[in-house]
């Protein structure tokens, strides 16, 4: 949202709800991968869906995942939620800034 608009909105009898975030959807970050590498769209996406397969599948078996510069993605326990959908929170410890890459790669 730009400087104008309001911080929260309101929210009937519940009281004022959360600001809504701006998102990066899947199909944004096909495109951000495309600009980034100069691969086309559909090899974006082929790599894209290949990284979100595997970090899907480190999660599925409790993996931490260790992905500099973004930082390390660590799976909570899985719960069944209100809806009965499968609910696991992943926290995500930040890696530093530009030049704390150190390349290392996690086979395990």
């Amino acid at each position: 949202m730009n400087d104008d608009a309001e911080d929260l909105m309101e929210g009937g009898d519940e009281g004022p709800q959360r600001e809504k975030r701006a998102r990066l959807t899947k199909k944004g970050l096909v495109a951000e991968v495309a600009a980034r590498t100069g691969l086309s769209r559909r090899d974006s996406a082929k790599a894209t869906d290949a990284v979100l397969e595997a970090i899907r599948d480190a999660v599925d078996t409790d993996k931490d995942v260790l992905a500099p510069p973004l930082g390390r993605l660590s799976p909570g326990k899985l719960r069944v939620g209100k809806t009965g959908a499968q609910v696991r929170a992943l926290r995500l410890r930040l890696g530093k800034a530009e030049g704390g890459d150190d390349g290392e790669v996690d086979e395990g």
